[in-house]
């Protein structure tokens, strides 16, 4: 009895352990901003609604975001001026 209560503990264990490492994969998001001209839109804030995740675009509009969850978003954008 003793045996099959440990065999069960460890098999347990071993599925638990594993759904960890299934469940933290993560992805980025990563694009460019222009403007309405088409020229490219620097220092801009991007972020994902409904989380903390943001970052600033570079001076050629190119941002990247990160070790995000798999799911479906949408990107919130701001400017000052």
């Amino acid at each position: 009895m003793k045996y099959k209560l440990l065999q069960l503990l460890l098999i347990s264990l071993g599925i638990f352990s594993g759904s960890g490492v299934l469940a933290q994969q993560f992805g980025q998001v990563k694009g460019h901003i222009s403007t309405a001209d088409g020229k490219p839109a620097g220092f801009v804030t991007v972020g994902l609604q409904q989380t903390t995740a943001a970052t600033l675009a570079n001076e050629q509009g190119h941002y990247r975001l990160n070790r995000v969850k798999p799911g479906t978003y949408t990107l919130r954008v701001s400017a000052v001026g």
